[in-house]
């Protein structure tokens, strides 16, 4: 049979060649062509991937390493290998951390060979699992087979992983502590309190800590998945301050600024003065104290003066048990401010805590007399049960730790001429000059010979007791 194409007169032949190179040359279809052909190959690669198996780590006879040791442990060795190498190593320390004084020529080895160099003059031996190699003694080493599946268990960590709420709401607790027991291997939680981490033991204990809840204790056993509600800790979160009239508030719920300063850290500075006291213990508080010497005044200011009047009092109220006393000294022009004033009348001693409330919104129940503050003391109760008696002794030195550099050249007088009867203590003739006329004008150092040594003694006695019914405590100060 025979077929014939014959075309018209006039018309193009038909070349099937001539119009695929026709079609080729077309940019569109060559950008199809080559994403089908970029189509392929992804195609193949992906394939490859699903037929390929999982093959196992390298040997230890087949793994290279390049070391050189110099006087060095056996343990520093190994560290070095896990460095370089894919291996961990799994030996007990109490073993191996005697052998030192290990050297090793630079060159390059099998981690097999590395290792035969190492143990060869000591009864160890090793064997590999996985990727991890077990360092034993070569008498434990007849019973390998035996013991092969159970190391590799144990070698075989698996995660663990959980969720940490609060008890009774059951929200999510973020930033807790979770620790293997034990270990130094630990992590915390994420904004949705939950946990993830290795552990290699079934008998791995978690430990769950977090501030203001009590720390908890779970055995991992089989388990994979370890979620646990922490218990709040109430011993953690019952700090108190005392507000206006004595009323007693949790220090978080309290709306303002307040700080509280304990008693015994009163004591501890060793002043007489309970505004001294307070110096150094309390932020955005300002003391000045008005001289050294006994019985003076020290004036305490919270954050700065809120009134520019010279009469104006710009101290804050001092409120004892819930009763209010007058702490001002007298500010005016004529008058030193070395008068004492009463809060110096306050035994340390005696007080339980001191709460500076800062702002008129903090003594609002006191009205403007505290518009500057107000300082809440809380003395010391006796508490029911038997009798209580507390004898405090102290005693201690002050001492001039610096003078300033004084001349000694020029005495007293006026334009170099000697005047004992001169208001001008050195302006003078000099002492090298008259001492040979006047053996008695001579360099006096008056400010060392004033200050001498102090000594302050504090004695302290107090008695304190009471019943179901009534209280009492008593106590007398000799300073």
């Amino acid at each position: 049979m025979n077929f014939s194409v014959s075309h018209a007169e006039g018309s193009p032949g038909f070349t099937p060649v001539a119009n695929l190179a026709w079609l080729i040359h077309k940019p569109h279809i060559r950008q199809l062509m080559r994403i089908s052909l970029l189509f392929m190959i992804l195609s193949l690669t992906c394939l490859t991937m699903l037929l390929a198996t999982p093959g196992r780590g390298q040997g230890a006879e087949t793994i290279q390493v390049t070391l050189e040791l110099r006087d060095e442990s056996l343990v520093s060795a190994l560290r070095k290998i896990e460095t370089l190498t894919p291996f961990r190593f799994v030996y007990r320390h109490k073993e191996v951390k005697s052998i030192d004084h290990i050297t090793l020529s630079e060159g390059t080895r099998t981690v097999s060979e590395t290792l035969s160099i190492l143990l060869d003059d000591n009864s160890f031996t090793f064997r590999q699992i996985n990727n991890n190699i077990l360092i034993e003694r070569k008498d434990e080493s007849e019973d390998s087979e035996s013991t092969e599946e159970p190391v590799s268990a144990v070698l075989q960590q698996r995660v663990v992983q959980g969720r940490v709420t609060t008890g009774e709401e059951n929200t999510p607790l973020p930033g807790v502590s979770v620790l293997v027991k034990g270990t130094q291997t630990g992590t915390v939680t994420d904004a949705d309190g939950k946990y993830s981490l290795n552990v290699a033991a079934s008998d791995a204990v978690l430990m769950f800590s977090f501030i203001g809840y009590k720390t908890q204790e779970i055995v991992v056993g089989e388990r994979t998945t370890v979620d646990i509600g922490l218990e709040a800790d109430i011993t953690q979160l019952t700090e108190v301050v005392v507000t206006s009239f004595g009323i007693e508030q949790e220090k978080r719920s309290v709306g303002f600024s307040a700080q509280s300063v304990k008693g015994d850290n009163l004591i501890q500075t060793r002043q007489p003065n309970l505004v001294s006291a307070l110096q150094g213990q309390v932020s955005g508080v300002q003391i000045t104290n008005a001289g050294g010497a006994p019985g003076t005044s020290s004036r305490i200011v919270i954050r700065g003066i809120t009134s520019l009047n010279t009469d104006a009092n710009n101290q804050p109220l001092f409120v004892i048990d819930g009763i209010p006393i007058d702490n001002s000294t007298d500010e005016s022009p004529n008058t030193s401010r070395g008068l004492s004033n009463r809060a110096a009348d306050i035994n340390p001693n005696d007080i339980e805590s001191v709460n500076i409330l800062k702002g008129a919104a903090a003594t609002a129940l006191y009205g403007v007399r505290a518009a500057a503050g107000a300082v809440v003391i809380t003395t010391k109760k006796g508490k029911a049960g038997g009798v209580r008696i507390n004898l405090n002794s102290s005693m201690g030195f002050q001492k001039v730790n610096r003078y300033p550099d004084f001349q000694t050249q020029y005495g007293q007088g006026w334009y170099g001429v000697a005047d004992r009867t001169s208001v001008y203590p050195a302006w003078g003739a000099p002492f090298s000059s008259e001492t040979s006329i006047d053996p008695t004008y001579r360099y006096y150092d008056n400010y060392r010979n004033v200050m001498q040594t102090g000594k302050s003694f504090d004695n302290y006695l107090s008695v304190s007791g009471g019943n179901d019914v009534a209280t009492f405590y008593t106590s007398v100060t000799n300073t």
